[in-house]
C-alpha cells in the first residue's frame, strides 16, 4: 500500500514538473485556433486570386483596346489621300456605327518592289466587293487605273455586309466566354497586276452592338461630324444627335444607320470608341452582365484632301432634232470651251466630255458656241455646288452658219389631189427627218421644221398609222447658201382601218354555253375569221388577232379530244377601226360529253323521239312522245314534258318516271302532225 502511494505522489509531481502531454480539452482547443487561423488565410488567398484574375482581365481589354484604336486612328489620318477625286473616288465610301470604308493610298508605302501596287480597286478586275460579294457595301462605279485601294474596318467577319450572330462563329471570338465579343478585322482591297487582291487580318476583339440592359448600352464605334453648311468656322454636327447635345443617347445610337451619299463628302472628324469587355464574367462586376468594360476613345480630323471641291461635269452634243436633251446616238463636239464664274476653264475633249472642279457656293457656267453653231439649250446654268458634290450639265447645240432650213405641213388630204385644199387639216405627231440624221415631229397644226446643213438634202416622212400617202414619202431639197428655205408638204389619206377581234375558248364546265368565273382556258383551238385571219388559242383560252375592218364569220376548230358546248361558227361579226371585239367559244372534254339514262316505264316502240316545245317552260325544248304498237288500246300514246329549266337543272329531273301526258289511239299511230 504504501508502494502505491509513492507512485501516486510521483506521478502528480512529474505534471507539476512540466514533463506532462495536452489534455484531450487542450488538444481540441489548438486546433480550433489553427483551422480558423488557416480558413482566414485561404479567404484571403482567394480573394487576392479572384482580384489578380479581374485586374488581368481589364488589363487584356486595355491592350486590346488600345491596339484597335491606334490602328484605325493610323489608317484613318490618311483618308483621302491620292484619291482620284476628279474621276469621282471619293474620300469615304460607306460609313456606318460599326462598319467603315473609305480610299487612301496607303499599301504603295510598304511595296518593296516599288511599283506602286496595289493601285486603286478596279470594278473590272473582278467580281470582288468591299467586303464580300453575299452583301457588298461597296463597289467602284468605275474602274481606276490609278487612285488609292479602299480601306475597311468591320465587325463583319465573315464579310456578308451584314453584322450579327453569324459574325460571332469565328475562331477567335470562341477563345472567349463573353457572347458579346466581335472580331474588328482591317481590309486593304486594291488591284495587283490587273487582278483585285485584299489583305484581310483581325486588329483586336472588342464588344459589339448587341442590345444590352437599360444604362448599359454600347457607344457607336465610329460617330461622324459633318460640315454641315461648308463653313469651315462653324461647328461641325454630329450625325444622328436628334436633340442637337453633341452626344448620342442610348435611342439615338441604337437608330443610328450609314451616311447617305451626300452626308459622305461632309464628314470633317470621326469619333473612334473603341468598347471592350473582359472575356470571363466576375461576380464582383455587378455592371455589363458581369464583365468588366475598358472604352478607349478618341477623335480624327479629315485632312488629307481639300474638303472645298465640287465638280461639274458633262458633254457638248450635237442636237439633232433641236428638242435640248441628248438622245440615242446624237454626236458630241470636240474643243468647246467651258468656263465657270470662279474662273475655272476648261475644253470638251475628243469624245465632247468636260470636267471642272470648283469651290463649293452658288455659281455659273458658261458654254461658248464653236464656230458654226447655236445653242439649242442655255449656254449659261446656274449650280449650287458643295463639297464633294459631282453634278452632271449638258450643253446641246445645232448647225447655225452654214445651214439652210426645210419646212413645210404634213396634211390630211380629204380630196386626194395631192395638194393642200381648204378642207385639209394638218396631222400631227407625224416624224420628219433628213439624210444627214436631223429630225422632228409635226406640232399640233402638222407644221414642222428642219435645219439642215447646205446640199442637197433628202426629206422623208413616216406615215402615221391607218394612214396611206398621197404624196411621195421622200423629197428632195436644194439648199445652196446660209438661210436658204425650201417648203415640202406632205398629203396623207386614212386607209383602211384595222380593229381587234380576240376572245376565249374556255372549259364549259357547267355546259351553260357561258363563260362563267372559274372556268378555264382551252389551249389549242384554232380560230379562223375570213380568208387570211387564223390563231390558235393560249394556255389561258385567250385569242387575238387585227384584222381589216369589216364583217366576218369567225369559226373554232376544237382541239383533239373537245367537244363545243356552243356553235362553232359565228356569223356578221363586226370588226371596226381601232376597236375590239370579243367572241367565246365553250368546250367540252369528249369524256365528259355523257347521256343520263331515264326510265320510262313500259313502251312497246318509239313512234316518235322528239316534238315540238308543248308549252311547260319558255326554253322552247323539245318533247318525247312514245307509242305502243297495239291498236284500240288505252292511253297508248305517250308523252313526256321536258322539265329542264337551267343549266342548274339535274339530269335526273329532266323527265319523270311515268307519262306527263296519255291518249288513246283506236289503231296504230302511223304518223303525227
Amino acid at each position: 500500500m504504501s508502494e502505491m502511494k509513492t507512485k501516486m505522489h510521483n506521478n502528480r509531481e512529474g505534471r507539476s514538473g512540466g514533463q506532462g502531454g495536452f489534455t484531450l480539452m487542450e488538444a481540441m482547443v489548438v486546433l480550433a485556433v489553427l483551422g480558423m487561423i488557416m480558413t482566414v488565410t485561404f479567404g484571403i488567398f482567394s480573394t487576392l486570386s479572384k482580384t489578380t484574375l479581374q485586374n488581368s482581365q481589364i488589363a487584356r481589354s486595355q491592350a486590346g483596346a488600345r491596339v484597335a484604336l491606334e490602328e484605325i486612328e493610323r489608317s484613318l489620318r490618311s483618308a483621302g489621300a491620292e484619291v482620284d477625286l476628279a474621276g469621282g473616288q471619293q474620300n469615304f465610301v460607306w460609313a456606318g456605327p460599326f462598319q467603315l470604308a473609305f480610299n487612301a493610298n496607303l499599301l504603295p508605302l510598304n511595296d518593296p518592289d516599288g511599283t506602286g501596287e496595289p493601285a486603286a480597286l478596279i470594278a473590272g478586275a473582278s467580281g470582288a466587293s468591299v467586303p464580300g460579294d453575299a452583301g457588298a457595301i461597296y463597289t467602284p462605279p468605275i474602274s481606276y487605273g490609278t487612285g488609292a485601294e479602299t480601306i475597311v474596318f468591320s465587325i463583319d467577319s465573315n464579310r456578308d455586309g451584314r453584322i450579327d450572330a453569324g459574325d460571332k462563329a469565328d475562331d477567335l471570338e470562341e477563345e472567349s466566354q463573353n457572347p458579346n465579343d466581335y472580331v474588328l478585322y482591317r481590309g486593304v482591297y486594291g488591284a495587283e497586276n490587273g487582278v483585285n487582291t485584299a489583305d484581310h487580318r483581325p486588329v483586336a476583339i472588342v464588344r459589339g452592338p448587341e442590345a444590352a440592359v437599360p444604362g448599359d448600352d454600347v457607344p457607336p464605334l465610329f460617330s461622324y461630324w459633318l460640315d454641315d453648311d461648308d463653313d469651315s468656322t462653324a461647328r461641325a454636327v454630329l450625325a444622328g444627335d436628334a436633340d442637337g447635345d453633341e452626344t448620342l443617347t442610348a435611342l439615338e445610337a441604337i437608330a443610328l444607320g450609314p451616311l447617305n451619299a451626300r452626308d459622305r463628302t461632309r464628314i470633317e472628324r470621326v469619333t473612334i470608341t473603341v468598347t471592350s469587355e473582359a472575356a470571363v464574367s466576375s461576380s464582383k462586376e455587378k455592371r455589363h452582365g458581369g464583365y468588366a468594360r475598358v472604352e478607349l476613345s478618341t477623335d480624327v480630323r479629315i485632312r488629307q484632301v481639300p474638303r472645298s471641291a465640287g465638280v461639274i461635269y458633262g458633254v457638248v452634243f450635237r442636237d439633232i432634232n433641236s428638242n435640248g436633251v441628248r438622245e440615242g446616238s446624237e454626236p458630241t463636239i470636240p474643243d468647246v470651251v467651258i468656263q465657270s464664274s470662279r474662273g475655272a476653264q476648261t475644253v470638251t475633249n475628243a469624245a465632247g466630255q468636260y470636267l471642272l472642279t470648283v469651290t463649293p457656293g452658288t455659281l455659273t457656267v458658261n458654254e461658248i458656241d464653236p464656230n458654226g453653231f447655236s445653242s439649242s439649250t442655255s449656254n449659261t446654268a446656274t449650280i449650287d455646288a458643295y463639297a464633294g458634290s459631282f453634278t452632271q450639265l449638258n450643253f446641246g447645240d445645232v448647225p447655225g452658219t452654214g445651214t439652210g432650213q426645210v419646212r413645210g405641213l404634213v396634211f390630211n388630204d380629204m380630196d386626194q389631189t395631192g395638194t393642200v385644199t381648204s378642207g385639209d387639216r394638218g396631222i400631227a405627231n407625224v416624224k420628219v427627218y433628213s439624210d444627214t440624221g436631223e429630225y422632228t415631229y409635226t406640232d399640233m397644226g402638222g407644221n414642222y421644221t428642219l435645219d439642215v446643213p447646205l446640199g442637197t438634202r433628202t426629206i422623208s416622212q413616216v406615215d402615221s398609222i391607218g394612214y396611206l400617202s398621197t404624196t411621195p414619202n421622200i423629197a428632195e431639197a436644194q439648199l445652196d447658201g446660209a438661210g436658204d428655205v425650201v417648203v415640202i408638204d406632205f398629203g396623207d389619206m386614212l386607209g383602211q382601218g384595222t380593229g381587234t377581234l380576240a376572245g376565249y375558248v374556255y372549259l364549259d364546265d357547267d355546259r351553260d354555253a357561258m363563260m362563267d368565273s372559274g372556268e378555264d382556258g382551252v389551249f389549242g383551238a384554232t380560230i379562223i375569221a375570213g380568208a387570211t385571219g387564223v390563231t390558235e388559242s393560249d394556255t389561258q383560252g385567250y385569242f387575238t388577232m387585227t384584222l381589216p375592218t369589216g364583217t366576218y364569220k369567225v369559226m373554232e376548230q376544237d382541239p383533239p379530244g373537245y367537244s363545243s358546248t356552243t356553235p362553232n361558227i359565228l356569223h356578221s361579226i363586226k370588226i371596226n377601226a381601232d376597236e375590239t371585239t370579243m367572241v367565246y367559244f365553250g368546250d367540252l372534254v369528249q369524256d365528259d360529253v355523257d347521256f343520263e339514262i331515264i326510265e320510262l316505264s313500259d313502251t312497246e316502240k318509239a313512234l316518235s323521239i322528239t316534238a315540238g316545245n308543248l308549252g311547260e317552260d319558255n326554253r322552247g325544248d323539245s318533247e318525247i312522245i312514245l307509242g305502243t304498237r297495239f291498236s284500240g288500246g288505252a292511253n297508248n300514246m305517250l308523252i313526256w314534258e321536258n322539265k329542264r329549266k337551267n343549266h342548274k337543272t339535274p339530269n335526273s329531273a329532266i323527265f319523270d318516271p311515268s307519262p306527263s301526258i296519255t291518249r288513246a289511239s283506236q289503231s296504230d299511230v302511223t304518223a303525227l302532225v
